[in-house]
């Protein structure tokens, strides 16, 4: 899908999120509540483009398995090293174990194996039903990092 804006999801309550949002023209992603990519706004998609073209999205993968993580490292902008994908299992992780309904080891076989060390370290944590936390990450065509608000899916 590289130079192509991201099709809308199917779920129409996504689809109308993902659509508000590209209209606000917000840089967003949207991950459907089994944390499969499912939207990436077109303003998100230049930036991560390093404003020169669409970023190609892996729409349907596990967010933290290794095509979404494949995908957002060859990413031009260079806004995705392999260290903001640790710090991002890291912060939502234990939520996204405390949730999997398969368990640890069923969510393991689907994350990154660059991953794993990070994974391996989680401990379950719940959350209520709606939250957003800041997450430090580089942005920045100059590398600098910034604080972005960040609400992971839902129960």
């Amino acid at each position: 899908m590289k130079g192509e804006k991201c099709p809308l999801p199917e779920d129409p309550t996504l689809a109308a999120l993902a659509q508000a949002l590209n209209d606000a023209g917000q840089w967003a992603e949207i991950t459907d509540a089994e944390w499969r990519c499912q939207y990436l706004t077109d303003e998100a998609s230049l930036m991560y483009g390093g404003l020169a073209e669409l970023v190609s999205y892996p729409v349907g993968a596990f967010t933290f398995g290794p095509e979404a993580t494949s995908a957002r490292l060859g990413w031009q902008g260079g806004q995705f090293p392999l260290e903001i994908a640790c710090r991002s299992l890291t912060t939502s992780g234990p939520w996204l174990l405390a949730e999997w309904p398969g368990g640890r080891q069923d969510l393991r076989e689907l994350v990154d194996p660059r991953l794993h060390e990070v994974f391996d370290s989680l401990s379950p944590a719940s959350r209520t039903d709606a939250i957003t936390y800041r997450f430090r990450g580089v942005y920045t065509g100059a590398g600098a990092a910034v604080d972005i608000p960040v609400t992971p899916p839902g129960t």
